[in-house]
Formats: structure tokens, C-alpha cells, sequence
């Protein structure tokens, strides 16, 4: 039985609807429609608040928990095609008891709802979620009222049937965890309560009024994240190298040399400075390399900047001008896409025999999903933000912008030979991306480490052993 025919039979004649829908990438129609049933509102920042300012309940927002509180009915199902949740006001809201009731109710009746969520496979794993609601209000009184109500509350009450949505699509396809699926991944850099949640609503409602303006206001906050300060072990750490700024375009980068030998290059990530290398610089010091790190602008001691922009990756590239041959360059994070799209103007005359990429964001397109879910900006606006990508990698299609596409490409007189590690509990770039991409590329390889998540990778004695055992090899 279809969403279509559930609603026709207990409600074929209504005054006020609305109808939602969103696609969950390879889904299993049970688990889909399971989840659904009970998805846990509370993961939503917004749909909390909002109820807060309805004053409706919040302690117990999974959905069957809220549906009880708020006296709703969840009346028929059709698993796992379809469910449907009802009521009815007189005096109050009423709960229904069955079809035979909800047709022929008492004469204070005033008002019916229903609201339903059907499933619709549409191949290769994908399922289709809709969301629709209808009302009938039984009188004239009661059906103006409620005109002047839903101008009033539609809006909200949009907003909060798209995050219901969104929050069963993340639950699915974060419990299927395939390749292809949008897994949840938590941001490095996280903002206050207070500050994320008036963002996320305004993402939320502008990214869909105004799409133009949400994009707008999108690129400059990711333009201008905050600096996270250094602290004062950062700072005793970098104050044990030999300062060696870089005077590049627009900036002159703060940076620091350490030691002597073959020089290794190391790249830091989003909110991070050099001083994240301070576990592994000294390792490499003492094996015999002169190492160099340095800030990117809005970091560590560097001058304020556009952290996401095309400059940063113009910066790298006049480094390797102005360091000239390298033994290794080894990157974490968000410094991976950094290097990786620098690595595409390397010096042709300057040679690099090792790459090493901690924690690395496979493809671009998971950086870009990762701000999107945290801000809770609309998947509509991925095009033109997939655009801003193609200007910051200085024109490279959006969906090249992976390591599977730029390795072959690396202007490099030598083939470096790539080590990749990646620890199993990430939960900022889950450890299956970089698996997929690394399917069937023999000359890259592949740690996989546990326990160590995201940052303690650059800590981990077993990591910098694995580095230095990588790029001391002669072969490739």
C-alpha cells in the first residue's frame, strides 16, 4: 500500500497540505523505513529550538516518545512501505483509535490532521523518502483560524519536516556506511551552541529563499574561520627551530627549520599551525633530516588571510619554488588537499621522492559535505558551491579535485611513492573514502591504524615510526 493510499483513506478531502521528499543513497528499505519510525530529533540543533520557542515538549524527542506527548496517533502502516500518524482537535488534541473513529468523530470536533512518511525504492539501492501533511478543518470558524495560523507557522513548520528528513537520511546511510553513501563526519573546527545554531537556521531558511545569498554568506564564513590560538607548549615547541619566514604573494608566511640533512616539508591542516608536528619533527631531526614547517595564513603566527582560497594553494607552490629539491613532504588533513592541488605546479626542475598524507580528505567533495552538514546549508546550493571549489583550485573541475585524478598528475620529475595512513575511528574523514580511492593503485600505500582518530595520528609512536621507516626506503 502506497503513501498515495493510506492518506486517501482516512483523509481524501483536505484545505491545507504540504509535501517534502529526500533521497537516501544506498538504503535498505526496512532499516530506512525503521529508522524513520523512531528517528532521534534531538540530534537536530534546530528542530530542539524551535519546539522550545512553540512551546512544545522537548524532553523526549525521538519521534515515537514525541508523538505519544503530543497525544498523536500513530493510526496505520504498511511496513516497509509507509506509516501514518494522525489526530484530532476539539477541545483539545485527541488521539485516534482506528478508521471507522477518524471518519465519523464526534460533533466538537473541529479539526483533522494526518501526516504520513512512505519509502520508494528507486534501484540501485536508493530510496526515496516523502514526508506529506494534510488538514481538514470542519467548519468555517475553524478553517479561517487555521488560515491565519498556517501563514503564520508553514514556514517553521517546513523547516522542521526537511531537518526530520535530513536527520533519516544521515542515520541511514551513516548505518549502511558503503562506499558512495554521505556518512556523518564531524567538523575540526566547531563553533559554540549559541553561535552554530542561529547559523544553522539561517543557512537552513536563507539557502532555500535565497539561494544566491546563502552561497554568499556561505563562502565568507568559510573564508574567515577564527584563528585558533597557540598555545604556550606551541609556542616553546616553534621556539626551538630556527625562524625562516617565506615571503609569498599577498603574505609573508611564518616559518621554521629544524635540524639538518634531506629537507622534509610538512603541511598542517585546518586550524592547525606547525607546531602539530611537534611529536614528529623531533623524530625526524634526529634520523637525519632538516625539516621545515610554516603557518598558512590565519594560522599559528601567520597574518591574517582567506584560509579557503586559491592564494593558499599559490603560497605552497612558492615554497617548493624557494625550497627547491625535497626528500618528503608529509601533510595532515586538510593540508592533503592543500598539497595534493599544489603538487599539480610543482617545479619542474626540483625533485621529491616521498609523499606522505595523514588523515587526507579523499576528494574535495567531502570537505565541502562536511561545512554543508555542520551549517545545515540545503544540498541544492552544492552547485554553486562546487563553482567556488573550481576557482580556489584555480579552475580544475570540482569533481577532479581527488586524489584518484591529481597522483597520476603531479608535475614531478620523479613518481614519489605515496604512504596514506588513516586510523579506522576517524570521525572527522571516515577511513572508507580513502580506501576507495586507493583500490587498485599499487604504488600507494596504505596504513590503517586504530584508536587514534583524527589528530592523535600525529602523535602515535608507531605512526613516526612508519614515516621514518617510509621515506628512509631507497626503493619506491
Amino acid at each position: 500500500m502506497t503513501q498515495q493510499t493510506l492518506l486517501d483513506r482516512y483523509m481524501p478531502d483536505y484545505a491545507f497540505w504540504h509535501r517534502y521528499d529526500i533521497v537516501v543513497e544506498n538504503g535498505d528499505i526496512g532499516t530506512v523505513f525503521e529508522i524513520a519510525r523512531n528517528v532521534d530529533l534531538s540530534r537536530s540543533r534546530v528542530i530542539p529550538m524551535l519546539f522550545k520557542l512553540r512551546g512544545l515538549p522537548t524532553q523526549q524527542l525521538t519521534a515515537r516518545a514525541f508523538t505519544r506527548a503530543m497525544s498523536w496517533s500513530e493510526i496505520e502502516q504498511n511496513a516497509p512501505h509507509a506509516f501514518l500518524i494522525g489526530y484530532w482537535r476539539g477541545q483539545k488534541i485527541e488521539p485516534v483509535i482506528d478508521l471507522d473513529h477518524f471518519m465519523s468523530l464526534p460533533e466538537e470536533a473541529t479539526q483533522k490532521v494526518v501526516f504520513s512518511f512512505s519509502f520508494h525504492p528507486l534501484g540501485q539501492d536508493r530510496i526515496r523518502v516523502e514526508t506529506e501533511t494534510r488538514v481538514q478543518c470542519l467548519d468555517w470558524k475553524s478553517e479561517f483560524k487555521f488560515r491565519l495560523y498556517w501563514l503564520a507557522i508553514k514556514p517553521f513548520s517546513a523547516l522542521v519536516r526537511k531537518e526530520v528528513l535530513r536527520l533519516i537520511k544521515s542515520e541511514a546511510e551513516m548505518r549502511n556506511g558503503e562506499p558512495g553513501t554521505r556518512q556523518k563526519m564531524e567538523m575540526v573546527v566547531k563553533l559554540p551552541a549559541a553561535v552554530l545554531a542561529p547559523l544553522q537556521l539561517y543557512f537552513q531558511t536563507v539557502g532555500r529563499i535565497s539561494p544566491a545569498i546563502a552561497v554568499s554568506s556561505f563562502k565568507a564564513l568559510l573564508s574567515r574561520m577564527p584563528r585558533t590560538p597557540l598555545r604556550s607548549k606551541d609556542h616553546a615547541f616553534l621556539a626551538t627551530g630556527k625562524r625562516r619566514d617565506f615571503a609569498c604573494e599577498g603574505a609573508v608566511l611564518a616559518g621554521y627549520e629544524f635540524g639538518e640533512g634531506p629537507t622534509v616539508l610538512v603541511v598542517h591542516g585546518l586550524a592547525g599551525s606547525a607546531a602539530n608536528y611537534r611529536s614528529i619533527i623531533p623524530a625526524l631531526v634526529s634520523a637525519g633530516y632538516r625539516v621545515v614547517a610554516f603557518d598558512s595564513v590565519s594560522h599559528g603566527n601567520s597574518p591574517d588571510g582567506q584560509a579557503f582560497s586559491n592564494q593558499a594553494i599559490r603560497h605552497l607552490v612558492e615554497i617548493f619554488h624557494q625550497l627547491g629539491d625535497l626528500h618528503a613532504v608529509i601533510s595532515h588533513s586538510a593540508g592533503t588537499y592543500l598539497t595534493m592541488m599544489a603538487l599539480l605546479q610543482y617545479p619542474a626542475s626540483s625533485r621529491l621522492k616521498k609523499c606522505i598524507y595523514l588523515a587526507p580528505y579523499a576528494h574535495i567533495r567531502i570537505t565541502l559535505q562536511t561545512f554543508m552538514d555542520y551549517f545545515r546549508v540545503p544540498d541544492s546550493n552544492i552547485p554553486a558551491l562546487s563553482r567556488w571549489f573550481e576557482e580556489i583550485g584555480g579552475g580544475l573541475p570540482f569533481e577532479e579535485q581527488g586524489f584518484e585524478s591529481c597522483l597520476p598528475r603531479h608535475r614531478t620529475p620523479d613518481a614519489p611513492a605515496h604512504l596514506f595512513i588513516h586510523d579506522a575511528d576517524d570521525r572527522h574523514v571516515p577511513l572508507s573514502h580513502t580506501r576507495r580511492m586507493l583500490a587498485g593503485r599499487d604504488e600507494s600505500a596504505l596504513l590503517v591504524t586504530h584508536g587514534l582518530g583524527h589528530f592523535n595520528i600525529l602523535k602515535d609512536d608507531g605512526v613516526i615510526d612508519a614515516i621514518l621507516r617510509f621515506i628512509d626506503e631507497r626503493s619506491h
